[in-house]
């Protein structure tokens, strides 16, 4: 038995001599060259993710001005359309004033306000001219607001000759209503 715990205790200090042996380190110069040539690949691919951040920025911009030239350019055809719509209805109304027989104050005063009208479309269609030319400086919120400006004035003035023509229809269906009897 004696032998046996002798035994258990040799085995047992060779194995914490073993574990309390000191570590060598072992210089590889491939290892170092390699650890060297993966810092330079990483610095160039640091250099390209950078240049393609820059390059995704100007691109977001570029988009950005893009977008809004776009809806500048929605804008200003709205207002043109408007505009358009206006001068047609204008051209109807005189074209039910030349075939009805109306008093003269009332063709007078209709032909005023249509005058009037055809005058401040034209205004602000040359207005919009001016400001899509390339002469003129101001930036796209300046741009969207005159046309926005000018949109709503054209609607106005739309409408107030949409009422002229509907009261002249008025007028003219009751002369010929008088007429048939």
């Amino acid at each position: 038995m004696k032998k046996a715990i002798l035994l258990t205790l040799i085995i047992g200090l060779s194995v914490v001599a073993k574990a309390q042996l000191p570590v060598q380190i072992v210089n590889d110069p491939l290892n170092y060259a390699q650890l060297a040539e993966g810092i330079v690949q990483a610095e160039e691919q640091i250099r390209i993710a950078t240049e393609a951040v820059t390059f995704a920025k100007k691109a977001q911009e570029a988009a950005e001005k893009v977008s809004q030239a776009v809806k500048t350019t929605q804008m200003a055809i709205n207002v043109v359309e408007t505009g358009e719509r206006a001068i047609s209805t204008v051209r109807r109304l005189y074209t039910t004033m030349q075939n009805a027989e109306l008093s003269a104050s009332y063709l007078s005063m209709c032909s005023r306000r249509c005058s009037y009208a055809t005058t401040q479309i034209i205004g602000c269609l040359r207005v919009i001219e001016t400001v899509l030319g390339t002469g003129f400086k101001m930036s796209d919120g300046e741009r969207m607001t005159l046309l926005q400006e000018n949109l709503k004035e054209i609607v106005a003035t739309t409408r107030s000759i949409a009422q002229l023509e509907s009261k002249t229809q008025q007028l003219v269906r009751k002369k010929q209503i008088f007429k048939s009897f």
